[in-house]
């Protein structure tokens, strides 16, 4: 008798599953029943594994976002939750281009940096390892640009909450985080400078043009050196967010 071949083998295990499937549909029809299975993360939260075996997961899923994707903006992080509890990524702004290092911030939707007008009403000096405090000149930047109050980007609802902007004038901000930090100033447009994912594990640096807060005045834990940055960047869902923003300019190129 001659073996049985893969196929006859996955065509019987296949009836068999069949057959358990239509005796627990018929069961479950006569006897409704609320079935919950326990779902958990494959790290149990990050008392479930080392720092090496997340940092190792990080790696992969990193890896593989830039190996399957394109057009997706790719940001290194720094920064340590020992000390300041906070991180940040280097952004290159203007024409010519400058770096500035930005706070992270996934709950907010303002990007924002301390501009050079902001004189003693911003920190000029940071004890964060490689951080190095650098006020945003628009003046210095041929392709910056002052945005007014009628912009669309002004006339947004999310802008409108944290404006009191009059015709004719700058579209200015006020922001007012959780606790007693603050900051304040008015929107720009200007070029930035980052890395793209471009597809099979590569990057390249490419740049696009977005408005963000240039800050006059800033008050709170921003202004103590233990923790100070040239800025923050929000990267929630709102529309008004620098990823928003690249997003809905390359898609209004497609058009």
């Amino acid at each position: 008798m001659e073996p049985r071949g893969l196929g006859d083998r996955l065509g019987g295990f296949v009836a068999v599953v069949d057959w358990w499937w239509c005796l627990f549909r018929h069961w479950s029809l006569m006897f409704p029943v609320n079935l919950v299975f326990p779902v958990s993360h494959k790290f149990n939260g990050r008392e479930g594994a080392s720092l090496s075996e997340l940092k190792a997961h990080d790696h992969r899923r990193h890896a593989r976002f830039l190996g399957a994707t394109q057009n997706a903006v790719d940001m290194a992080l720094g920064g340590s939750t020992e000390r300041t509890g906070l991180y940040f990524t280097k952004l290159g702004i203007g024409n010519p281009s400058h770096d500035y290092y930005l706070e992270v911030d996934t709950g907010s939707n303002l990007f924002w940096v301390s501009c050079a007008e902001c004189g003693k009403g911003c920190p000029d000096r940071s004890e964060l390892i490689g951080v190095k405090l650098t006020p945003y000149d628009r003046n210095s930047s041929s392709t910056s640009k002052v945005v007014s109050c009628g912009d669309d980007f002004c006339t947004s609802p999310s802008v409108k909450d944290i404006s009191d902007c009059k015709p004719d004038e700058k579209c200015n901000y006020h922001l007012q985080y959780v606790g007693k930090d603050k900051t304040s100033g008015y929107f720009v447009k200007d070029d930035v400078q980052f890395q793209k994912a471009s597809g099979n594990f590569q990057t390249s640096s490419t740049s696009g043009s977005v408005i963000f807060g240039c800050g006059t005045q800033q008050s709170g834990v921003m202004n103590d050196p233990k923790g100070a940055i040239a800025g923050l960047i929000g990267f929630d869902q709102d529309n008004i967010t620098m990823l928003s923003q690249l997003a809905a300019a390359r898609r209004k190129g497609e058009e």
